[in-house]
């Protein structure tokens, strides 16, 4: 039995995507994989499945943040299958992206002709900013978060296009606020998918009717998604003690909305870049690699532009070119849970964030390339070939890429080299290679890294905290002192990066600085029981010493 022509359009992408992708099956677990899956007690046993879904996503002692229990008993259950081996989790990363690409197909057959279709999959396929999704593990969650979104907005275009006027039935509305759920329990940007929904209906669905006639025979669906959206924000709420439900990124703890606008609105360009020219990548965005701005400049000028460029396109070609505006539509619908434009977030820019999006991007250029095809129709056959080739070639660039950025996520060691290669700027990708040279006794140069990223970010109290308790572990309590006393002055309700403060300058013997920092502390309310514990050995010490009190 033959396989029709759409199968072998499709094999031809699962094929693109393997090709992207299968260098990573080499990897291990690298960066976030060892919090959330390697040293996680959660994902080594099935025995409480239930037990997931009132847990956070990340361990307690590591911040206790996120909700993603599906994400969490899929990890589990791969873990229990592989024997915790990275392979099998890198195996279903892989194949989750090689059918995410073959229904990236199907999905834009809904809107556009088959090359068209086709070309908007194979650049999915190849493209090199969803590294980061398919080579380190934890990017498991967005390969499902998008198999269930696309999946559902397929579905939809399909059920729409078909009946227009028609309600959905009750199956069809179930399925998809079940795909809906799962969209969220996977990871929490999933709760974007009735905004997709609506900006299909305010685009390429337009031509079907009137608004209120087509949405009239939705409003069970849109009721569910609602209700469904509603208690997974309660119950997240819940779990996670805050709806926020993780600490914003290091760049904007200290920040308050207006600079944290500024400095996003700058980053939309890169976001552009990412989705279209993504010759250049890397695992970290931090500051001083991204530049936090308190007044606006040209840089935020021209990211207000292309953001408020975006919009009025999707609204101008919502009539004449309803594919374009859906797309962008798309990409904007994706991005904004973690824009940090309204909410802050865990991260300021990452790669991944970029997957969803990206489906949405693919469909600008799909559209845009059914009208130069158009255009090309009229010119020479050379043209015509010599405008596959190029495109031929883009393609095979892209998957060679991908192919040979998929093994910087190999393990620790080979994604914090390049971290500070690729963001040589980034005071976190400095730290955190530097933290690792410490860990496996390269303290020399493990310590150029991190007095490297107190030079970026001087203000940061954690790394320099974390440099002087590295000097403390390690017997160099001069240097220690200097790094914890900035950290101490820059938080002071840092408990214990005091205590250590004052551990090293008894064992210094500066009992009276000692002293002032046990007063500082009791002053200020910290615990009381341990500061008036490490006054007793100063005193104690100090009449060892001979020295007054």
């Amino acid at each position: 039995m033959s396989l029709p022509r759409h199968g072998w359009l499709a094999l031809s992408l699962v094929g693109l995507a393997f090709a992207a992708s299968l260098t990573s099956l080499g990897n291990g677990f690298a960066y976030d994989d060892n919090l959330a899956i390697l040293i996680n007690p959660r994902v080594h046993t099935l025995t409480s499945p239930w037990d997931a879904f009132a847990l956070s996503y990340w361990p307690v002692d590591r911040g206790g943040g996120l909700y993603r229990p599906l994400t969490i008993l899929f990890f589990a259950g791969q873990w229990a299958v592989g024997q915790g081996s990275p392979f099998l989790f890198h195996l279903v990363n892989v194949l989750l992206y090689a059918g995410l690409s073959a229904l990236v197909f199907w999905c834009a057959l809904a809107l556009l002709p088959e090359g068209a279709a086709w070309l908007v999959a194979a650049l999915f396929a190849v493209h090199p900013v969803h590294v980061e999704a398919v080579g380190n593990v934890v990017g498991q969650a967005e390969l499902t978060t998008a198999l269930a979104v696309v999946l559902a907005v397929g579905l939809y275009l399909r059920w729409r296009q078909a009946a227009p006027a028609a309600p959905l039935s009750g199956g069809r509305v179930a399925g998809l606020g079940l795909l809906y759920l799962v969209a969220c329990l996977t990871k929490e940007h999933g709760i974007v998918l009735p905004g997709l929904l609506l900006a299909a209906e305010a685009t390429v669905l337009a031509e079907a009717g009137p608004w209120r006639a087509r949405v009239r025979p939705l409003r069970p669906l849109y009721l569910l998604l609602t209700l469904l959206a509603l208690a997974f924000l309660a119950v997240r709420t819940r779990v996670l003690g805050s709806f926020a439900g993780d600490l914003s990124a290091q760049t904007f703890q200290s920040l308050g909305a207006w600079p944290r606008l500024l400095t996003m609105l700058a980053l939309v360009p890169q976001w552009v870049r990412l989705l279209y020219w993504p010759a250049h990548l890397q695992a970290d965005y931090s500051s001083q690699e991204t530049r936090v701005i308190h007044t606006p400049d040209l840089a935020v000028a021209l990211g207000a532009v292309v953001l408020l460029g975006a919009i009025w396109l999707a609204i101008r070609f919502r009539r004449n070119h309803p594919v374009v505006a859906f797309g962008i539509l798309w990409v904007l619908v994706a991005l904004f849970p973690t824009s940090n434009l309204v909410i802050p977030t865990g991260i300021v820019l990452a790669e991944r964030t970029m997957f969803l999006p990206s489906v949405g991007a693919m469909l600008v250029v799909g559209d845009l390339a059914v009208r130069v095809w158009a255009g090309l129709k009229e010119g020479t056959p050379i043209v015509r070939s010599l405008a596959a080739v190029v495109l031929g070639t883009l393609i095979c660039a892209a998957a060679i890429r991908s192919a040979a950025r998929q093994p910087v996520w190999a393990n620790d060691e080979v994604l914090k080299t390049q971290m500070v290669i690729d963001a040589p700027r980034s005071y976190w990708a400095h730290w955190l290679y530097g933290d690792y040279l410490y860990h496996t006794d390269r303290l020399a140069e493990g310590e150029r890294h991190m007095r490297l990223a107190i030079e970026l970010e001087p203000d940061n109290a954690y790394i320099q905290m974390l440099l002087g308790q590295r000097y403390q572990d390690h017997g160099f309590c001069q240097p220690a002192v200097q790094y914890l006393s900035r950290a101490v002055e820059l938080t002071p309700e840092r408990w214990r990066t005091r205590l250590r403060l004052i551990r090293c300058q008894l064992d210094l013997g500066r009992f009276d600085d000692a002293r002032a920092q046990i007063q500082a502390g009791l002053a200020v309310g910290l615990s009381p029981s341990d500061f008036k514990a490490a006054l007793r050995s100063v005193d104690s010490a100090a009449a060892v010493s001979g020295s007054p009190r």
